[in-house]
């Protein structure tokens, strides 16, 4: 029974019975420490109230013998003190809260001078910590005490919480990784007194996170965590004293540890503490990046230097760099042709579609119009052109909203566009593209999802010069990679041929959503700003890869005479048995493409429950009429001269490029059930057709099924 302490003269029948109400302080913490001197470590308690229980568990590593003493805030009375209470040298105490206040808790050696690590347990009205093995709930109830960061822990005289249409309030949600013990800081601003701030932080893949927030500068530190939320996931809250901006670091535990993780940061939001609450939409904190600061402009960035002297000519909105010798020249009537290329696609950008002007410079190139440079790329880094982002302006000026990572930037490209085509077709496409990404990045200078950059700068090609389009190219690089995650950079190519995908959701929701899209990626990170945005359509990351899937059977795309590819078919069904993908699966968000040769009603089953089965089944008068069969249905694909199964996985992707194979097997039985209906949409298949693969027969074997063709193919 471990020791409650003598300090007090109180008989049980004077103890105060249990508080009640919703805004009691409960839950359990756990701390990792180090004794490291006489004077221990002391740990505080806030708002405690007379009849909780407050239940300590000290546990020693590697044999360090811990004592524990309990008091008030400033340990002028000590209430309760134990030594081996717990197992073996363990200490472990319990104390009734006989006065509404603050409390401490202090650990230290039982011997003199005693250093040691050690894991603290604490809990309010939570008896299991005394067993030594209780897991942390979530929810602050204590937090380490410095005396050097001390600041104003006084909670008993905290500010009221403030009122007003201007206050910053909401959720938001960051992705990032540590790479050293220098760790990552979030920035605050303009909090008012009486505000909480609520942090958590999850470590991927069991990534130890810690947390401190503090000024804006760390000056002062006003409180930390290690392990207040689930497991070793870090969490704490606290009361602002004073209006101003404050910040928030992330970091590993253990000295030198590095590892993923995700960062709630609410302010007002107290669900944040919970570990799953949901992003609001508004922006509560800023990454901090101390080599992005925004530019004042007296530090010009430096710009390409050309093989010969610099010529310039100038348009309305741009200036041209060019010189007539040396490795880089062009001729005139090159760069007279790049200014109708330029000036035609700023008018259907800025002009037609509304996008904001990518930022002004600071003048590098003669003044802040627009700077494009002409240099020979193509021989050299088969490149046709490439943008250059520079300077962080932090909020795009002409934008009616307020960006954080908007940057100007510089357009490069080749000098003569020869030996790759019709060079005047292919200057003309490669503006149109490259003018997207010095539009995206008036939004955003370094979004994760990276995909997303190269997709919709090549569906924009279909758009703005549609005669000299070049996205049709890539679509065999998607077409054979169909069971690779969205995003996916496997391919080095496959995220131009992602341009489908934008396609696809263009034909649901129209062309507006792309710059809808970039709004919402100037205020969230990667995937999660993705698929919050596909809410706002009323749709899901599924659906969408459901329907381009079908696009991508039907070639259902205004395009499709230009494709030159054959979409991947990863094996063939000729009747009852087993199927099994020819290659490892299929990623998060991709398809697998079954082709059902011998018609037939049949009953499918998978064993996956992550994969969403949709039979197609494509007419002789050029109509196709969809059926969803989830994990197991039955079908009948006799009406149909042709019919596929298409295998979803339908797991999201987490993150950009963290992408996982998923394999399957699908049973396949004769059956006379029930059907599945159709989901009543029909589809134009006008655009269909049969493609040669091969067929393999046989005996139901891994081995003996069709194998894949994709590494041929790619080269």
């Amino acid at each position: 029974v471990p020791y409650i302490g003598d300090a007090s003269t109180d008989t049980p029948e004077e103890l105060p019975p249990p508080p009640t109400g919703d805004d009691l302080v409960q839950g359990i913490n756990q701390f990792e420490g180090s004794v490291t001197k006489s004077d221990g470590v002391f740990y505080d308690m806030f708002d405690l109230r007379a009849g909780q229980t407050v239940y300590v568990y000290a546990r020693g590593i590697d044999g360090f013998d811990t004592y524990l003493s309990f008091g008030d805030i400033d340990f002028n009375e000590v209430l309760t003190s134990n030594d081996d209470g717990g197992e073996g040298t363990d200490a472990a105490l319990s104390y009734v809260i006989r006065e509404d206040g603050d409390y401490s808790i202090w650990v230290v050696g039982y011997e003199e001078e005693a250093t040691g690590d050690y894991v603290v347990t604490i809990g309010v009205d939570a008896p299991e910590v005394l067993s030594g093995t209780a897991t942390p709930t979530g929810g602050v109830v204590a937090q380490l005490y410095s005396p050097d960061n001390a600041v104003d822990t006084d909670s008993t005289n905290l500010p009221p919480p403030p009122t007003g249409n201007d206050l910053v309030q909401g959720v938001q949600l960051f992705t990032g990784s540590i790479t050293d013990d220098d760790g990552t800081y979030y920035d605050l601003f303009d909090l008012r007194a009486g505000q909480t701030v609520y942090f958590y932080a999850h470590g991927v893949d069991n990534f130890d996170t810690y947390l401190a927030f503090g000024d804006i500068d760390f000056d002062k530190t006003f409180a930390w965590d290690d392990d207040g939320g689930e497991n070793t996931d870090a969490a704490l809250s606290y009361v602002i004293r004073e209006d101003g901006d404050y910040s928030v670091w992330v970091v590993g535990y253990e000295d030198g540890s590095t590892g993923d993780y995700e960062l709630l940061v609410g302010v007002d939001a107290p669900e944040v503490m919970t570990g799953v609450a949901e992003p609001t939409g508004d922006i509560v904190a800023e990454l901090y990046g101390p080599d992005l600061n925004v530019t004042d402009c007296s530090v010009l960035e430096r710009r390409p230097e050309l093989s010969g002297p610099e010529e310039t000519r100038s348009t309305e909105n741009f200036i041209v760099h060019f010189t007539l010798s040396g490795d880089d020249r062009t001729t005139v009537g090159m760069v007279s042709d790049m200014m109708k290329a330029l000036e035609g696609t700023w008018e259907y950008y800025i002009n037609r579609q509304g996008w904001p002007p990518p930022p002004r410079d600071c003048g590098e190139g003669g003044d802040d119009r627009f700077d494009v440079y002409i240099i020979e790329i193509l021989d050299s880094e088969e490149l046709l052109g490439y943008v250059q982002p520079e300077a962080l302006v932090g909020d795009n000026p002409y934008s009616e909203e307020i960006e954080q990572w908007a940057s100007y930037s510089y357009l490069v490209l080749d000098n003569d566009f020869s030996g790759v085509g019709d060079p005047a077709a292919l200057m003309r496409t490669t503006v149109s593209h490259e003018f997207m990404h010095n539009l995206q990045f008036g939004y955003d200078i370094n979004e994760p999802f990276d995909a997303i950059y190269e997709s919709t700068a090549t569906w924009m090609e279909t758009q703005v010069f549609p005669e000299d389009e070049d996205a049709t190219t890539y679509v065999e690089d998607y077409y054979s990679l169909p069971e690779l995650c969205m995003g996916s950079t496997e391919d080095s190519l496959r995220q131009y041929g992602e341009w489908l995908m934008i396609d696809s959701m263009v034909q649901d929701f129209g062309p507006q959503i792309i710059r809808e899209m970039w709004l919402q990626f100037a205020v969230e990170e990667d995937m999660d700003a993705f698929y919050n945005y596909l809410a706002t359509l009323g749709t899901t990351p599924q659906e969408v890869e459901k329907r381009l899937a079908i696009r991508n059977l039907l070639r259902r795309y205004d395009l499709a005479d230009k494709f030159d590819a054959e979409l991947y078919i990863e094996g063939v069904i000729t009747g009852p048995g087993v199927v099994r993908p020819a290659g490892r699966g299929v990623q998060e968000l991709g398809a697998n493409y079954l082709r059902i040769i011998t018609p037939g009603r049949y009953g499918l089953s998978i064993d996956s429950q992550d994969i969403n089965i949709v039979m197609v089944g494509v007419t002789q008068d050029g109509q196709a009429d969809v059926f969803e069969v989830g994990t197991r249905g039955i079908v009948d694909t006799t009406p149909y001269q042709y019919a596929y199964l298409i295998m979803l996985n339908t797991l999201p992707v987490a993150k950009s490029n963290d992408c996982h194979y998923l394999d399957w097997e699908l049973t396949v039985i004769e059956t006379d059930g029930v059907l599945v209906a159709s989901t009543g949409e029909a589809w134009d298949a006008s655009n269909y057709e049969l493609r040669d693969f091969a067929v393999v027969s046989n005996e139901n074997d891994r081995e003996d099924l069709p194998q894949s063709t994709k590494d041929q193919r790619r080269g």
